[in-house]
């Protein structure tokens, strides 16, 4: 019984020991020896576990048929089809439930070591793999079932504007559509799903939705209600456990290929499937199989997990060695980025999407009604300070006035030649010139900066948030050359997600109220009645402290009732870290 070893982690002597159980009696100071040693080592159980299987085949296998015989009443009848397949002796016997288990082992005393031996670890049998929920300390609306827990190298499908999720909280019915890169889906109920692109994926409930086509990844913690998951041909239930899907989508065929990495419970079902039409199909722990209309296509071979990792692919977050954060250079960075290869990444005119390092939310128009700063953020108007219900096509870009247009930022306050946009809509048509956001009037732009800290190891440190020039660009003149028309309002707030910290209103900090959940600026304060900015070369200094406790920071334009999408920019925005307390860094020394 000896060969090659799958637990590198079980000594030799102890893997010796166990081989031997087997092949001749113990010796009372080997037995307590081996029983110790079980109890304190997993991967010892489970090496036992499976020569115990073996040595029963190998041993007792007539009398473990004759047994099987009589407690064959004992187990439940399945209403599904299991999948046709090759199945050895011992697999069956995985099958027993415990009370056969013991029974089994009364049987061993009679029959011989080995098959008492698997009635003792038939018991731990029942019982797999453990596997974890993803966290839910979400404090957000009940109809919110799922989020967007991670990313990595995600490129939406878009046509002819970018588009972004408003927020990283997911309702029935929202759609998820990338054609590159991960995506990691946490349900409310603990569920990871992880899809590659291309991919699109429907939230139907806080216990399922639809893979239209792509790859998928799931993992379903064990206690956790199944995972009801819709493919083009069927439907399935996944149970505890790992399973990989592959759905190309296509009217042709309609298989989908599904395999079972692992499950929570040895010898259950992991996947359930009823196709459209025929009889109903379940795979266990190690099994692939290619699904259609009328259920089984055909079994396949097991994919590796590298295939369909559970994981995002990412690095570690080093330690974040400088002194500031150049904020419009993480839209292009995955959440898994760290904040050290962020700032390296620097391109031009990407946009700000929610699946971005940092960035929690991103609303385009509709600031003349509630709304929320980040999901679980604070209730916010800004119908006090001019906003509007317009939205305008394109995001808040990196270095350009909009994601959807290359033309660059710049404050320099020179009276620059009237251009024609259509001159500059071409990609590349234009260089950078400053450092910084652009963003259109009417629309709100979040970054977590819990997220932003934990990407750097910056736990717990105080920051400024630093525009040196805020207002409207004059690289190209506003929407439709009314010069004298261009009007916008810019506004920070830094907040929790209970409370608004401070509010700062074209540079200058304000006071806010609330009344009821709902936060805004004080307009009786003589603040937000301000002529707002214009583009006249005249621009604003934001300088705003950002406290450790702070997790949102908020930047908005808006339009002040105009009809005109006026193009506003933050100019050099940025974070600005604070040193570290001496007592701090003493500790962070040793």
């Amino acid at each position: 019984m000896n060969g090659p070893s799958h637990y590198p982690s079980v000594p030799a002597s102890l893997r010796a020991l166990i081989h031997r159980s087997f092949d001749a009696p113990l010796t009372d100071v080997e037995v307590t020896e081996l029983e110790d040693a079980l109890k304190s080592n997993q991967d010892a159980q489970r090496l036992y576990c499976e020569l115990s299987l073996l040595g029963a085949d190998l041993v007792a296998r007539k009398q473990a048929a004759s047994f099987c015989k009589e407690v064959q009443s004992e187990l439940p009848d399945a209403e599904v089809l299991p999948l046709p397949r090759r199945r050895s002796r011992t697999s069956s016997l995985r099958r027993f439930i415990p009370r056969s288990a013991a029974a089994m082992l009364a049987l061993g005393i009679g029959l011989g070591g080995s098959v008492g031996l698997i009635a003792a670890t038939l018991g731990y049998q029942q019982n797999g793999p453990r596997f974890f929920p993803l966290p839910w300390k979400w404090e957000v609306e009940n109809d919110v079932v799922a989020k967007i827990d991670a990313t990595h190298n995600l490129v939406w499908q878009t046509s002819e504007a970018p588009e972004t999720p408003p927020t990283r909280g997911l309702r029935g019915g929202d759609q998820i559509r990338i054609s590159e890169g991960w995506l990691r889906l946490a349900y409310k109920s603990g569920v990871s799903l992880m899809l590659q692109g291309p991919a699109v994926y429907e939230v139907r409930s806080e216990h399922g939705g639809k893979l239209f086509a792509g790859t998928c990844s799931v993992v379903v913690p064990s206690g956790a209600s199944p995972l009801h998951l819709e493919i083009n041909s069927g439907r399935l239930q996944v149970g505890p456990g790992y399973v990989g899907i592959s759905d190309a989508g296509s009217a042709e065929g309609r298989a989908a290929a599904v395999h079972v990495f692992s499950g929570a419970t040895f010898g259950s079902a992991v996947v359930q499937y009823r196709g459209l039409e025929g009889e109903p199909v379940e795979l266990e722990d190690g099994e692939a199989a290619l699904l259609g209309d009328f259920g089984l296509v055909d079994r396949i071979s097991l994919a590796t997990e590298e295939q369909f990792p559970r994981d995002i692919p990412g690095q570690r977050p080093g330690r974040y060695t400088g002194d500031k954060l150049y904020l419009g250079n993480l839209f292009d960075d995955g959440t898994t980025t760290s904040l050290a290869e962020a700032m390296v990444t620097d391109q031009y005119q990407a946009a700000a999407e929610t699946t971005d390092l940092g960035v929690a939310a991103v609303i385009d128009g509709g600031l003349d009604v509630d709304v929320r700063l980040a999901e679980d953020g604070v209730w916010f108007n800004f119908v006090s300070v001019g906003g509007g219900g317009a939205a305008v096509l394109g995001l808040p870009g990196n270095d350009t006035y909009r994601s959807l247009l290359s033309v660059p930022i710049r404050t320099t306050g020179e009276d620059q030649p009237i251009v024609r946009v259509y001159e500059l809509t071409v990609e590349g048509a234009t260089e950078k010139i400053e450092e910084g956001i652009g963003i259109s009037s009417n629309e709100l732009l979040t970054f977590d900066l819990d997220e932003v800290r934990r990407a750097g190891s910056l736990r717990g440190r105080a920051m400024r948030f630093v525009s040196d020039r805020a207002g409207i660009n004059d690289r190209e003149a506003p929407a439709y050359n009314s010069r004298k028309d261009a009007l916008a309002n810019l506004v920070v707030v830094v907040s929790t997600e209970h409370t608004v910290l401070s509010a700062y209103l074209n540079g200058v900090e304000v006071p806010v109220v609330k009344r009821g959940e709902v936060f805004s600026v004080d307009a009786s304060s003589g603040r937000a009645g301000m002529p707002g900015l214009r583009y006249d070369g005249h621009y604003v200094r934001f300088d705003a402290p950002i406290p450790a406790e702070a997790r949102f920071l908020t930047l908005v334009s808006t339009d002040l009732g105009k009809t005109l999408h006026d193009h506003t920019v933050f100019s050099g925005a940025r974070l600005e870290i604070d040193p570290i307390p001496p007592n701090q860094a003493a500790r962070l020394s040793q």
